[in-house]
């Protein structure tokens, strides 16, 4: 996860994408509980997202794990990849698949492949399937398996099942979501980037063991930017009307502790970004909703950063 946000941030500060690359809905299992989608264009067009790249891009660990990725797998993220799809019949960590919609260098991708530990192959249908074992980045090691679908999609998922499900899907043999679905009940705003949402959520495990999450049905979240204002919109739908009202006054009790007794060292431009949240309850629907300039973001994430860099200049 954390290789494939820095991936995020450069395609935003390099990328030179053509197209836009929405959520399609029918290549989402109907049995989803939960899905993340990242569009590349939208985030390629984000002028906040576009100032962390420049900014990412000056330090040399991310330059090296881009060169990285471009020498080992033949491909430039940052021109390459269209979108990133997670979805999941499971509330589970470490469960689901992950589609990656990119111009892919297959014969270089499969050498890098067929390198890594216990590489071994089998089928589904038509479809050739890659194992090999993770050990990097994880408490223990655990199998991977991978398949293409087509010359620019590749699906990826821990468990051999999911990825053949995922394949099904994407095959028609399986139904994929429809609008109106609950996961994609929401109308996603134009410039979202992020696009995530979950269902069932009394039922998961790992993280989804919160107390609030625990007492709520369903989760929305659309991160994004438009017209030089970025917006966040989550909502929950909680069990009951009395959960929901529960919910709202937690909200609101943070939300008045982080203006009114926020931290000392709490920067002005943190504080002043605050205002731009609202809360609302309707029935057993908490939502919260953020928006602010672009130019104020961006002036808060540089001031932040200043001061991370004094800060390392002192411990030196």
């Amino acid at each position: 996860m954390r290789t494939l946000f820095t991936v995020v941030v450069l395609v935003a500060g390099l990328g030179r994408l053509a197209w836009a690359e929405p959520l399609d809905c029918s290549q989402v299992g109907s049995e989803a509980k939960w899905l993340v989608h990242v569009d590349f264009d939208a985030l390629r067009a984000a002028k906040t997202a576009q100032r962390v790249g420049e900014v990412l891009l000056r330090q040399e660990a991310p330059k090296q794990q881009l060169e990285q990725i471009r020498k080992a797998l033949g491909m430039d993220p940052t021109e390459d990849v269209q979108s990133v799809t997670f979805y999941g019949s499971k509330l589970k960590a470490l469960s689901g698949v992950v589609l990656v919609r990119a111009r892919f260098d297959r014969q270089r991708l499969l050498g890098f492949v067929k390198k890594l530990p216990g590489y071994e192959t089998s089928a589904h249908g038509d479809h050739a399937l890659y194992m090999w074992t993770q050990d990097k980045g994880l408490p223990s090691e655990h199998r991977v398996t991978g398949c293409f679908h087509g010359p620019k999609l590749a699906v990826v998922g821990r468990d051999p099942a999911e990825v053949k499900a995922a394949l099904d899907v994407l095959d028609g043999k399986a139904p994929g979501m429809k609008k109106g679905d609950p996961l994609l009940a929401d109308e996603v705003p134009a410039g979202t980037v992020v696009q995530a949402a979950a269902a069932g959520l009394a039922e998961g495990d790992g993280p989804f063991q919160s107390p609030v999450l625990q007492q709520s049905e369903l989760f929305a979240l659309a991160i994004g930017e438009h017209d030089n204002r970025v917006f966040v919109r989550g909502r929950v739908v909680a069990k009951s009307p009395k959960v929901a009202k529960q919910l709202r006054q937690m909200a609101d009790g943070f939300l008045a502790m982080a203006k009114f007794s926020p931290p000392k060292d709490a920067p002005k431009e943190l504080l002043e970004l605050l205002d731009g949240i609202e809360i609302t309850l309707e029935d057993k629907t908490v939502t919260v909703g953020w928006q602010a300039s672009a130019d104020a973001v961006l002036e808060f994430l540089e001031q932040a950063w200043k001061k991370k860099q004094a800060k390392s200049k002192q411990g030196k």
